[in-house]
Protein backbone atom coordinates (compact mmCIF):
# COMPACT_ATOMS: atom_id res chain seq x y z
CA UNK A 1 0.00 0.00 0.00
CA UNK A 2 1.38 3.38 -0.52
CA UNK A 3 1.51 5.33 2.12
CA UNK A 4 2.88 9.28 2.35
CA UNK A 5 6.28 9.81 3.30
CA UNK A 6 7.25 12.37 5.68
CA UNK A 7 10.18 14.82 5.32
CA UNK A 8 11.94 15.16 8.50
CA UNK A 9 14.20 18.53 7.91
CA UNK A 10 15.54 20.60 10.65
CA UNK A 11 11.91 21.19 12.28
CA UNK A 12 11.68 17.27 12.31
CA UNK A 13 14.76 16.49 13.79
CA UNK A 14 14.56 19.33 16.79
CA UNK A 15 10.62 17.73 17.53
CA UNK A 16 12.37 14.22 17.26
CA UNK A 17 14.96 15.31 19.71
CA UNK A 18 12.37 16.85 21.93
CA UNK A 19 10.42 13.11 21.96
CA UNK A 20 13.84 11.94 22.92
CA UNK A 21 13.78 14.37 25.68
CA UNK A 22 10.74 13.74 26.67
CA UNK A 23 11.19 10.40 26.80
CA UNK A 24 14.61 10.25 28.98
CA UNK A 25 12.91 12.78 31.48
CA UNK A 26 9.64 10.27 31.91
CA UNK A 27 12.97 8.06 32.46
CA UNK A 28 14.11 10.43 35.36
CA UNK A 29 11.46 10.88 37.06
CA UNK A 30 10.31 7.47 37.13
CA UNK A 31 13.57 6.13 38.47
CA UNK A 32 13.61 9.32 41.40
CA UNK A 33 9.94 8.04 42.34
CA UNK A 34 9.62 4.37 41.73
CA UNK A 35 9.76 3.98 45.53
CA UNK A 36 6.91 5.90 46.72
CA UNK A 37 4.33 3.85 45.30
CA UNK A 38 2.50 1.07 47.13
CA UNK A 39 1.93 -2.37 46.95
CA UNK A 40 -1.33 -3.63 44.84
CA UNK A 41 -3.41 -6.34 45.87
CA UNK A 42 -2.45 -8.39 42.48
CA UNK A 43 1.26 -8.25 42.92
CA UNK A 44 2.06 -10.40 45.94
CA UNK A 45 0.28 -13.26 43.74
CA UNK A 46 1.43 -12.39 40.66
CA UNK A 47 5.25 -12.51 41.82
CA UNK A 48 4.64 -16.25 43.38
CA UNK A 49 3.24 -16.80 40.02
CA UNK A 50 6.60 -15.67 38.05
CA UNK A 51 8.66 -18.30 40.47
CA UNK A 52 6.30 -20.80 40.18
CA UNK A 53 6.85 -20.35 36.70
CA UNK A 54 10.56 -20.68 36.68
CA UNK A 55 10.50 -23.47 38.84
CA UNK A 56 8.93 -25.16 35.74
CA UNK A 57 11.91 -24.46 33.68
CA UNK A 58 14.51 -25.15 36.18
CA UNK A 59 13.03 -28.30 37.23
CA UNK A 60 12.88 -29.69 33.80
CA UNK A 61 9.72 -28.95 33.25
CA UNK A 62 8.88 -31.22 35.89
CA UNK A 63 7.44 -29.10 38.46
CA UNK A 64 3.95 -28.13 36.91
CA UNK A 65 2.92 -26.17 40.59
CA UNK A 66 2.31 -22.82 38.55
CA UNK A 67 -0.98 -24.51 36.89
CA UNK A 68 -2.80 -24.65 39.90
CA UNK A 69 -1.92 -21.65 41.63
CA UNK A 70 -5.15 -19.73 41.98
CA UNK A 71 -6.27 -19.07 38.57
CA UNK A 72 -3.45 -17.32 37.31
CA UNK A 73 -2.88 -20.36 35.03
CA UNK A 74 -5.42 -17.83 32.47
CA UNK A 75 -3.19 -15.74 32.22
CA UNK A 76 0.22 -15.52 30.36
CA UNK A 77 3.29 -15.15 32.85
CA UNK A 78 5.41 -12.69 30.47
CA UNK A 79 6.19 -10.01 32.92
CA UNK A 80 6.64 -11.98 36.16
CA UNK A 81 8.85 -14.78 34.50
CA UNK A 82 10.97 -12.13 33.28
CA UNK A 83 11.01 -10.88 36.79
CA UNK A 84 11.08 -14.09 39.25
CA UNK A 85 14.59 -14.54 36.51
CA UNK A 86 15.89 -10.47 37.47
CA UNK A 87 14.64 -10.98 41.39
CA UNK A 88 17.38 -12.49 42.73
CA UNK A 89 20.08 -10.01 41.28
CA UNK A 90 17.94 -7.03 42.52
CA UNK A 91 18.84 -5.52 46.01
CA UNK A 92 16.04 -4.32 48.49
CA UNK A 93 12.31 -4.72 48.45
CA UNK A 94 11.36 -7.31 45.27
CA UNK A 95 8.62 -5.04 45.34
CA UNK A 96 10.00 -2.16 44.68
CA UNK A 97 11.94 -3.56 42.01
CA UNK A 98 8.75 -5.05 40.31
CA UNK A 99 7.68 -1.48 40.34
CA UNK A 100 10.83 -0.12 38.25
CA UNK A 101 10.94 -2.67 36.43
CA UNK A 102 7.23 -2.68 35.16
CA UNK A 103 7.79 1.59 34.44
CA UNK A 104 10.83 0.91 32.48
CA UNK A 105 8.19 -1.18 30.27
CA UNK A 106 5.89 1.39 30.41
CA UNK A 107 8.06 4.01 29.23
CA UNK A 108 8.83 1.73 26.31
CA UNK A 109 4.87 1.83 25.77
CA UNK A 110 5.52 5.77 25.33
CA UNK A 111 7.93 5.37 23.14
CA UNK A 112 5.73 2.26 20.49
CA UNK A 113 2.75 4.99 20.79
CA UNK A 114 5.25 8.27 20.00
CA UNK A 115 6.30 6.04 17.06
CA UNK A 116 3.15 5.17 15.65
CA UNK A 117 2.18 8.99 15.36
CA UNK A 118 5.50 9.75 13.61
CA UNK A 119 4.98 7.21 11.22
CA UNK A 120 1.30 8.36 10.21
CA UNK A 121 1.98 12.34 10.85
CA UNK A 122 5.21 13.36 11.11
CA UNK A 123 7.68 14.25 13.99
CA UNK A 124 5.25 17.05 15.50
CA UNK A 125 2.58 14.11 16.27
CA UNK A 126 4.87 11.62 17.81
CA UNK A 127 6.07 14.33 20.44
CA UNK A 128 2.38 14.98 21.32
CA UNK A 129 1.72 11.33 21.51
CA UNK A 130 4.06 10.44 24.22
CA UNK A 131 3.42 13.88 25.71
CA UNK A 132 -0.52 12.94 25.94
CA UNK A 133 0.16 9.11 26.83
CA UNK A 134 2.20 9.81 29.75
CA UNK A 135 0.14 12.53 30.83
CA UNK A 136 -3.32 9.91 31.34
CA UNK A 137 -3.19 9.29 34.96
CA UNK A 138 -4.44 5.52 34.47
CA UNK A 139 -1.58 5.09 32.31
CA UNK A 140 1.29 6.93 34.27
CA UNK A 141 -0.31 5.53 37.96
CA UNK A 142 -0.33 2.05 36.57
CA UNK A 143 3.04 2.24 34.86
CA UNK A 144 4.99 1.31 38.36
CA UNK A 145 2.30 -1.28 40.17
CA UNK A 146 -0.07 -2.81 37.32
CA UNK A 147 2.67 -6.05 35.81
CA UNK A 148 -0.18 -7.30 34.19
CA UNK A 149 -1.70 -4.03 31.97
CA UNK A 150 0.71 -2.46 31.48
CA UNK A 151 2.96 -5.26 30.20
CA UNK A 152 0.19 -6.03 27.98
CA UNK A 153 -1.08 -2.26 26.58
CA UNK A 154 2.50 -2.03 25.98
CA UNK A 155 2.85 -5.08 23.60
CA UNK A 156 -0.15 -4.13 21.67
CA UNK A 157 1.33 -0.93 21.35
CA UNK A 158 4.44 -2.69 19.80
CA UNK A 159 2.09 -4.77 17.38
CA UNK A 160 0.10 -1.69 16.17
CA UNK A 161 3.56 -0.07 15.19
CA UNK A 162 4.71 -3.23 13.20
CA UNK A 163 1.17 -3.44 12.03
CA UNK A 164 1.57 -0.24 10.60
CA UNK A 165 5.12 -1.03 8.90
CA UNK A 166 3.58 -3.61 7.44
CA UNK A 167 0.97 -1.80 5.95
CA UNK A 168 3.59 0.39 4.60
CA UNK A 169 5.21 -2.44 2.97
CA UNK A 170 2.55 -4.07 1.94
CA UNK A 171 2.08 -6.62 -0.13
CA UNK A 172 5.67 -7.28 0.20
CA UNK A 173 6.62 -7.10 3.80
CA UNK A 174 9.82 -7.23 5.21
CA UNK A 175 10.70 -10.45 6.86
CA UNK A 176 11.83 -8.32 9.95
CA UNK A 177 8.82 -6.43 10.17
CA UNK A 178 6.61 -9.88 10.05
CA UNK A 179 9.30 -11.50 12.58
CA UNK A 180 8.75 -8.47 14.61
CA UNK A 181 4.69 -8.37 14.70
CA UNK A 182 5.11 -12.14 15.78
CA UNK A 183 7.16 -11.79 17.84
CA UNK A 184 5.08 -8.50 19.39
CA UNK A 185 1.95 -10.42 19.13
CA UNK A 186 3.25 -13.09 20.86
CA UNK A 187 4.33 -11.12 23.83
CA UNK A 188 0.83 -9.72 23.89
CA UNK A 189 -0.65 -13.46 24.40
CA UNK A 190 1.99 -14.21 26.55
CA UNK A 191 0.32 -11.75 29.50
CA UNK A 192 -3.18 -12.33 28.42
CA UNK A 193 -5.20 -14.13 25.75
CA UNK A 194 -6.65 -10.79 24.40
CA UNK A 195 -3.52 -10.49 22.51
CA UNK A 196 -5.36 -12.92 19.97
CA UNK A 197 -6.52 -9.67 19.13
CA UNK A 198 -3.79 -7.83 17.90
CA UNK A 199 -3.97 -8.64 13.94
CA UNK A 200 -7.52 -7.26 13.96
CA UNK A 201 -5.68 -3.54 13.42
CA UNK A 202 -4.33 -4.91 10.19
CA UNK A 203 -7.63 -6.68 9.09
CA UNK A 204 -10.25 -3.74 8.46
CA UNK A 205 -7.13 -1.62 6.56
CA UNK A 206 -6.72 -5.35 4.08
CA UNK A 207 -10.53 -5.71 4.01
CA UNK A 208 -11.19 -1.99 2.86
CA UNK A 209 -8.34 -2.08 0.28
CA UNK A 210 -9.81 -5.29 -1.52
CA UNK A 211 -13.00 -3.86 -1.49
CA UNK A 212 -11.13 -0.89 -3.22
CA UNK A 213 -9.70 -3.30 -5.75
CA UNK A 214 -12.34 -5.32 -5.90
CA UNK A 215 -14.77 -2.11 -7.34
CA UNK A 216 -11.66 -1.39 -9.62
CA UNK A 217 -10.44 -4.37 -11.08
CA UNK A 218 -12.99 -7.61 -10.09
CA UNK A 219 -12.80 -9.90 -7.19
CA UNK A 220 -10.39 -11.96 -8.78
CA UNK A 221 -7.26 -9.19 -9.80
CA UNK A 222 -8.07 -7.87 -5.92
CA UNK A 223 -7.34 -11.54 -4.28
CA UNK A 224 -4.43 -11.91 -6.75
CA UNK A 225 -3.38 -8.48 -5.15
CA UNK A 226 -3.80 -9.24 -1.66
CA UNK A 227 -2.38 -12.99 -1.40
CA UNK A 228 1.34 -12.00 -1.95
CA UNK A 229 1.25 -10.36 1.54
CA UNK A 230 -0.77 -12.76 3.30
CA UNK A 231 1.77 -15.38 2.14
CA UNK A 232 4.96 -13.33 3.39
CA UNK A 233 2.84 -12.81 6.65
CA UNK A 234 2.31 -16.72 7.57
CA UNK A 235 5.97 -16.53 9.40
CA UNK A 236 4.74 -14.40 12.19
CA UNK A 237 2.33 -17.33 13.09
CA UNK A 238 4.79 -19.62 14.38
CA UNK A 239 6.96 -17.17 15.68
CA UNK A 240 4.16 -15.85 17.99
CA UNK A 241 3.17 -19.35 18.89
CA UNK A 242 6.48 -19.74 20.30
CA UNK A 243 6.56 -16.84 22.25
CA UNK A 244 3.28 -17.45 23.35
CA UNK A 245 4.66 -20.80 24.25
CA UNK A 246 7.22 -20.14 25.98
CA UNK A 247 5.53 -17.02 28.28
CA UNK A 248 2.61 -19.35 28.97
CA UNK A 249 3.46 -22.65 29.06
CA UNK A 250 0.14 -23.93 30.57
CA UNK A 251 -1.01 -23.30 26.94
CA UNK A 252 1.15 -25.96 25.78
CA UNK A 253 -0.05 -28.54 28.74
CA UNK A 254 -3.54 -29.01 27.01
CA UNK A 255 -5.05 -29.19 23.70
CA UNK A 256 -8.13 -27.30 25.04
CA UNK A 257 -6.24 -24.63 27.61
CA UNK A 258 -6.80 -22.08 24.92
CA UNK A 259 -9.89 -22.41 23.99
CA UNK A 260 -10.71 -23.17 27.85
CA UNK A 261 -8.77 -19.49 28.66
CA UNK A 262 -10.97 -17.54 26.10
CA UNK A 263 -14.11 -18.95 27.24
CA UNK A 264 -13.09 -18.05 31.37
CA UNK A 265 -12.83 -14.75 30.12
CA UNK A 266 -15.64 -14.14 27.81
CA UNK A 267 -18.15 -15.72 30.85
CA UNK A 268 -16.09 -14.14 33.69
CA UNK A 269 -18.70 -14.74 36.97
CA UNK A 270 -17.14 -12.38 39.04
CA UNK A 271 -19.65 -10.79 41.27
CA UNK A 272 -17.52 -7.94 43.08
CA UNK A 273 -18.86 -5.03 44.37
CA UNK A 274 -18.22 -2.07 42.19
CA UNK A 275 -18.94 1.73 42.88
CA UNK A 276 -20.39 3.18 39.41
CA UNK A 277 -22.45 6.61 39.32
CA UNK A 278 -23.34 6.44 42.67
CA UNK A 279 -24.68 2.77 43.08
CA UNK A 280 -23.44 -0.30 44.28
CA UNK A 281 -23.86 -3.25 42.07
CA UNK A 282 -22.19 -6.45 41.14
CA UNK A 283 -19.44 -6.32 38.21
CA UNK A 284 -21.59 -8.55 36.29
CA UNK A 285 -24.04 -5.92 35.83
CA UNK A 286 -21.61 -3.68 34.85
CA UNK A 287 -23.92 -1.35 32.47
CA UNK A 288 -22.84 -1.39 28.85
CA UNK A 289 -21.80 2.89 29.45
CA UNK A 290 -19.07 1.74 31.92
CA UNK A 291 -15.98 2.09 29.81
CA UNK A 292 -17.74 4.78 27.96
CA UNK A 293 -18.17 7.22 30.42
CA UNK A 294 -15.00 6.07 32.78
CA UNK A 295 -13.01 7.15 29.40
CA UNK A 296 -14.51 10.30 29.15
CA UNK A 297 -14.34 11.00 33.10
CA UNK A 298 -10.36 9.98 33.37
CA UNK A 299 -8.83 10.91 29.91
CA UNK A 300 -7.44 14.13 30.33
CA UNK A 301 -8.89 17.68 28.63
CA UNK A 302 -6.17 17.72 26.57
CA UNK A 303 -6.94 14.23 25.08
CA UNK A 304 -10.39 14.60 24.60
CA UNK A 305 -9.38 17.93 22.96
CA UNK A 306 -7.58 15.92 20.47
CA UNK A 307 -9.81 13.24 19.28
CA UNK A 308 -12.43 16.08 19.00
CA UNK A 309 -10.39 17.97 16.36
CA UNK A 310 -9.30 14.64 14.57
CA UNK A 311 -12.88 14.24 13.72
CA UNK A 312 -14.05 17.70 13.20
CA UNK A 313 -10.59 18.43 11.07
CA UNK A 314 -8.87 15.52 9.67
CA UNK A 315 -10.56 15.52 6.64
CA UNK A 316 -11.98 12.40 4.51
CA UNK A 317 -8.44 12.52 2.90
CA UNK A 318 -6.72 11.49 6.41
CA UNK A 319 -8.89 8.30 6.10
CA UNK A 320 -7.93 7.12 3.39
CA UNK A 321 -4.07 6.39 4.96
CA UNK A 322 -4.42 2.64 6.23
CA UNK A 323 -1.94 3.25 9.43
CA UNK A 324 -4.78 5.71 10.62
CA UNK A 325 -7.31 2.68 9.91
CA UNK A 326 -5.22 0.54 11.71
CA UNK A 327 -4.97 2.55 14.82
CA UNK A 328 -8.53 3.53 15.03
CA UNK A 329 -9.43 -0.35 14.80
CA UNK A 330 -7.16 -0.83 17.77
CA UNK A 331 -8.62 1.58 19.96
CA UNK A 332 -12.68 1.23 18.47
CA UNK A 333 -12.80 -2.45 19.12
CA UNK A 334 -12.13 -3.18 22.30
CA UNK A 335 -14.63 -0.14 23.20
CA UNK A 336 -17.13 -1.24 21.14
CA UNK A 337 -17.06 -4.93 21.95
CA UNK A 338 -17.40 -3.43 25.99
CA UNK A 339 -20.29 -1.43 24.63
CA UNK A 340 -22.07 -4.44 23.22
CA UNK A 341 -21.03 -7.55 25.11
CA UNK A 342 -21.31 -5.54 28.55
CA UNK A 343 -18.73 -8.29 29.79
CA UNK A 344 -18.09 -8.03 33.67
CA UNK A 345 -16.60 -4.62 34.20
CA UNK A 346 -14.32 -3.73 37.70
CA UNK A 347 -11.30 -1.65 38.70
CA UNK A 348 -12.20 1.49 36.44
CA UNK A 349 -10.66 0.95 33.18
CA UNK A 350 -7.76 -0.72 34.23
CA UNK A 351 -8.50 -3.97 31.55
CA UNK A 352 -8.86 -1.69 29.15
CA UNK A 353 -5.39 0.28 29.35
CA UNK A 354 -4.11 -1.04 25.96
CA UNK A 355 -6.96 1.12 24.07
CA UNK A 356 -4.79 4.11 25.33
CA UNK A 357 -2.05 4.20 23.67
CA UNK A 358 -3.64 4.47 20.28
CA UNK A 359 -6.13 6.72 21.48
CA UNK A 360 -3.36 9.19 22.01
CA UNK A 361 -1.93 8.50 18.77
CA UNK A 362 -5.50 9.50 17.38
CA UNK A 363 -5.84 12.40 19.69
CA UNK A 364 -1.69 13.94 18.89
CA UNK A 365 -2.84 13.53 15.07
CA UNK A 366 -5.86 15.46 15.91
CA UNK A 367 -4.13 18.20 17.34
CA UNK A 368 -1.54 18.39 14.93
CA UNK A 369 -4.22 18.50 12.29
CA UNK A 370 -5.57 21.51 14.00
CA UNK A 371 -2.49 23.52 14.09
CA UNK A 372 -2.13 22.84 11.04
CA UNK A 373 -5.12 24.38 9.89
CA UNK A 374 -5.51 27.18 12.13
CA UNK A 375 -3.44 30.95 11.17
CA UNK A 376 -0.60 31.68 12.15
CA UNK A 377 -2.53 34.04 14.79
CA UNK A 378 -5.34 31.26 15.77
CA UNK A 379 -1.88 29.06 16.19
CA UNK A 380 -0.77 31.36 18.87
CA UNK A 381 -3.76 30.73 20.66
CA UNK A 382 -3.84 27.24 20.18
CA UNK A 383 -0.25 26.68 21.37
CA UNK A 384 -1.20 28.59 24.68
CA UNK A 385 -4.77 26.53 25.21
CA UNK A 386 -2.41 23.02 24.48
CA UNK A 387 -0.06 24.46 27.34
CA UNK A 388 -2.70 25.14 29.34
CA UNK A 389 -4.37 21.66 28.67
CA UNK A 390 -0.95 19.51 29.16
CA UNK A 391 -0.34 21.50 32.70
CA UNK A 392 -3.14 20.86 34.11
CA UNK A 393 -3.09 17.40 33.01
CA UNK A 394 0.41 17.46 34.67
CA UNK A 395 -0.55 18.91 37.52
CA UNK A 396 -3.59 16.35 38.49
CA UNK A 397 -0.41 13.44 38.31
CA UNK A 398 1.76 15.85 40.80
CA UNK A 399 -1.44 16.25 43.58
CA UNK A 400 -2.48 12.84 43.53
CA UNK A 401 0.86 10.94 43.24
CA UNK A 402 1.93 8.20 44.02
CA UNK A 403 -2.05 7.41 43.36
CA UNK A 404 -2.33 8.65 39.96
CA UNK A 405 -4.88 6.35 38.61
CA UNK A 406 -7.36 8.10 40.82
CA UNK A 407 -7.21 10.94 39.41
CA UNK A 408 -10.64 12.58 37.49
CA UNK A 409 -10.80 15.38 34.88
CA UNK A 410 -12.86 18.50 35.37
CA UNK A 411 -15.76 16.61 33.94
CA UNK A 412 -16.14 14.56 36.87
CA UNK A 413 -15.88 17.59 38.56
CA UNK A 414 -11.58 16.14 39.74
CA UNK A 415 -10.97 13.51 41.86
CA UNK A 416 -13.25 14.78 44.82
CA UNK A 417 -15.79 14.90 43.04
CA UNK A 418 -15.78 11.82 41.48
CA UNK A 419 -15.77 10.95 46.03
CA UNK A 420 -18.77 8.57 46.67
CA UNK A 421 -19.79 8.16 42.80
CA UNK A 422 -16.88 6.26 41.24
CA UNK A 423 -14.18 3.90 42.50
CA UNK A 424 -11.14 5.48 43.57
CA UNK A 425 -7.90 3.39 44.94
CA UNK A 426 -9.75 -0.33 44.14
CA UNK A 427 -6.01 -1.83 44.63
CA UNK A 428 -5.17 -0.07 47.87
CA UNK A 429 -1.90 0.93 47.01
CA UNK A 430 -2.15 3.59 49.63
CA UNK A 431 -2.91 1.19 52.74
CA UNK A 432 1.14 1.08 52.99
CA UNK A 433 1.22 4.89 53.30
CA UNK A 434 -1.89 4.47 55.90
CA UNK A 435 -0.02 1.60 57.40
CA UNK A 436 2.69 3.70 58.44
CA UNK A 437 0.48 6.69 58.92
CA UNK A 438 -1.57 4.64 61.84
CA UNK A 439 1.87 3.84 64.06
CA UNK A 440 2.67 7.22 63.58
CA UNK A 441 -0.51 8.14 65.15
CA UNK A 442 -0.90 5.42 67.94
CA UNK A 443 2.57 6.70 68.80
CA UNK A 444 1.43 9.98 69.13
CA UNK A 445 -1.75 9.02 71.34
CA UNK A 446 0.89 7.26 73.62
CA UNK A 447 -0.44 3.74 72.42
CA UNK A 448 2.68 2.67 70.54
CA UNK A 449 4.54 -0.46 71.92
CA UNK A 450 2.14 -1.91 74.37
CA UNK A 451 2.65 -5.05 76.25
CA UNK A 452 0.30 -6.88 73.56
CA UNK A 453 0.74 -6.31 69.80
CA UNK A 454 -2.42 -4.46 68.50
CA UNK A 455 -3.65 -6.84 65.93
CA UNK A 456 -4.30 -5.61 62.43
CA UNK A 457 -6.60 -6.15 59.79
CA UNK A 458 -6.77 -5.22 55.93
CA UNK A 459 -9.25 -5.07 54.11
CA UNK A 460 -6.81 -5.84 51.10
CA UNK A 461 -4.44 -8.21 50.37
CA UNK A 462 -2.27 -8.64 54.23
CA UNK A 463 0.84 -9.11 51.93
CA UNK A 464 0.97 -5.54 50.91
CA UNK A 465 1.59 -4.19 54.38
CA UNK A 466 2.72 -6.99 56.71
CA UNK A 467 6.43 -6.14 55.94
CA UNK A 468 6.20 -2.76 56.94
CA UNK A 469 4.46 -2.78 60.20
CA UNK A 470 6.13 -2.20 63.27
CA UNK A 471 6.94 -4.95 65.87
CA UNK A 472 4.35 -3.74 68.00
CA UNK A 473 1.39 -4.00 65.43
CA UNK A 474 0.74 -7.68 64.32
CA UNK A 475 -1.61 -8.90 61.28
CA UNK A 476 -5.11 -10.31 62.68
CA UNK A 477 -6.17 -13.58 61.44
CA UNK A 478 -9.96 -12.62 61.10
CA UNK A 479 -11.21 -9.29 61.08
CA UNK A 480 -13.32 -9.63 64.31
CA UNK A 481 -10.38 -10.38 66.04
CA UNK A 482 -8.43 -7.00 65.40
CA UNK A 483 -8.06 -3.77 66.98
CA UNK A 484 -7.13 -1.64 64.13
CA UNK A 485 -8.60 -1.90 60.74
CA UNK A 486 -6.68 -0.74 57.41
CA UNK A 487 -9.35 -0.27 54.45
CA UNK A 488 -9.47 1.53 51.36
CA UNK A 489 -12.28 3.21 50.69
CA UNK A 490 -14.39 0.80 48.70
CA UNK A 491 -17.41 -1.24 48.11
CA UNK A 492 -17.18 -4.49 50.16
CA UNK A 493 -14.71 -2.87 52.67
CA UNK A 494 -16.32 -2.24 56.17
CA UNK A 495 -16.96 1.46 56.91
CA UNK A 496 -14.98 3.05 59.57
CA UNK A 497 -17.12 5.97 62.03
CA UNK A 498 -15.02 9.48 61.78
CA UNK A 499 -15.26 8.97 66.06
CA UNK A 500 -13.04 5.67 65.36
CA UNK A 501 -10.96 6.70 63.03
CA UNK A 502 -7.42 6.51 64.00
CA UNK A 503 -5.56 7.85 60.21
CA UNK A 504 -6.53 8.37 56.86
CA UNK A 505 -4.97 8.77 53.53
CA UNK A 506 -6.16 11.57 51.02
CA UNK A 507 -5.32 13.32 47.41
CA UNK A 508 -6.77 15.63 45.80
CA UNK A 509 -9.68 16.40 48.28
CA UNK A 510 -10.53 12.85 48.59
CA UNK A 511 -10.40 10.28 50.93
CA UNK A 512 -8.41 6.86 49.70
CA UNK A 513 -8.54 4.94 52.91
CA UNK A 514 -9.08 4.83 56.14
CA UNK A 515 -7.88 3.42 60.21
CA UNK A 516 -9.82 2.73 62.26
CA UNK A 517 -10.54 1.14 66.01
CA UNK A 518 -12.35 -2.10 66.06
CA UNK A 519 -11.81 -3.51 69.41
CA UNK A 520 -13.10 -2.50 73.05
CA UNK A 521 -9.80 -2.75 74.36
CA UNK A 522 -8.02 -0.31 71.77
CA UNK A 523 -10.78 1.86 72.53
CA UNK A 524 -10.22 1.83 76.05
CA UNK A 525 -6.90 2.58 75.63
CA UNK A 526 -7.60 5.34 73.33
CA UNK A 527 -10.15 6.76 75.82
CA UNK A 528 -8.05 6.18 78.89
CA UNK A 529 -4.95 7.92 76.69
CA UNK A 530 -6.88 11.24 76.20
CA UNK A 531 -8.16 11.60 79.67
CA UNK A 532 -4.84 11.73 80.91
CA UNK A 533 -3.83 14.16 78.50
CA UNK A 534 -7.07 16.53 79.62
CA UNK A 535 -6.33 16.07 82.98
CA UNK A 536 -2.33 16.50 83.10
CA UNK A 537 -1.39 17.53 80.14
CA UNK A 538 0.64 15.29 78.34
CA UNK A 539 0.02 11.19 77.56
CA UNK A 540 0.92 8.50 79.79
Amino acid sequence: MKTPSLATGPEGGIRDLASLLALLGLATLALATFADYGVGWDEPGLRTYGRLLLDFYTSGLVDRRFAEFADLAYYGGAFELLWAALEPFVPGDPFLGRHLACALVGIAGVAATAAIARRIAGARAGLFAALLLALMPDWYGHMFINAKDIPFATAMALALWLACRLLEEWPRPRLSSVVGFGLATGAAVGVRVGGLAAPLALLLPLLLSVAARTRRLGPGPALADVAPGLWRLLPSVPVAVLVTLLTWPWIGLGPDHLVEAIRHFASLDFPTPILFEGAVLPATEAPRRYLLVLLASKLPEIVLLGLAALVLFGGRGAWADPRLVAVATAAGWPILHAVLAAPTAFDGIRHHLFVLPPLAVLAAIGLDRLLGAASARARLMLAALLLLGAGTAAARLVITHPYQYVAFNALAGGTAGAQGRFELDYWGTALRELARETAAALDREGLGRPGRPWLVAVCGEPGTVEPILPPWLALADEIDRADVLLAALRPGCPAVPPDRRLAEVQRAGAVLAVAGIRSARLAAARAGAVAKLAETGSLP
